[in-house]
């Protein structure tokens, strides 16, 4: 095979990997706060959505347009507090929504099945109106909220990012230039 078809597909394979590392952080929650409560009615939801600008903040993490990232107000997956999150609309079929620490994703809690009589909530419903079903904030005991910011974890987070947006290109190009001239050199 040819050398030149060879540092082709090697480019190529090193830019797809990096373009779905990028895609694949745009679909992550950011501006994660743990708050002790979560607001309880649309003038509520509305007031916290303005001030937590989700929409703009995505903006400066150069995520795509298609991706709209919305302010949401949810349980955390082990029903002990509350999290404001910057997340993008999920679809939600049958459970109460969650914020997942682990995954850094908003999702259903597949412990909190909707149904008729506790926790009451829709079939399906997007993930940002969970402020319309109060039953599962009722999952969380308020004698057991407790204040966590991650706040400072995003900081990092967003630093590590800032430090790979660096170094990718950085060893990309020195990769290449040792390729060709391993290429070259052959050739001489």
């Amino acid at each position: 095979m040819s050398p030149y078809i060879i540092v082709t597909l090697v480019l190529i394979s090193m830019f797809l990997q990096m373009t779905r590392n990028e895609s694949e952080e745009c679909h992550h929650t950011f501006d994660v706060i743990a708050v002790r409560m979560c607001p309880t009615s649309r003038k509520e939801y509305d007031m916290e959505a303005r001030r937590k600008k989700c929409s703009k903040l995505a903006s400066k993490r150069n995520c795509s347009d298609s991706i709209e990232f919305k302010y949401h107000c949810v349980i955390n997956s082990y029903r002990n507090n509350f999290f404001e999150v910057c997340a993008p609309e999920k679809k939600i079929f049958g459970f109460c929504t969650e914020y997942n620490e682990g995954g850094n994703i908003v999702q259903g809690q597949q412990s909190a099945q909707c149904n008729n009589t506790f926790p009451k909530c829709a079939a399906a419903y997007k993930s940002w109106q969970s402020f319309l079903y109060q039953d599962c904030y009722k999952l969380v005991p308020t004698t057991e909220i407790t204040e966590i910011s991650t706040d400072s974890d995003n900081k990092v987070k967003d630093s590590n990012l800032n430090i790979r947006a660096i170094w990718i290109p950085i060893l990309v190009f020195v990769i290449l230039v040792l390729i060709l001239v391993i290429v070259f050199g052959r050739k001489t």
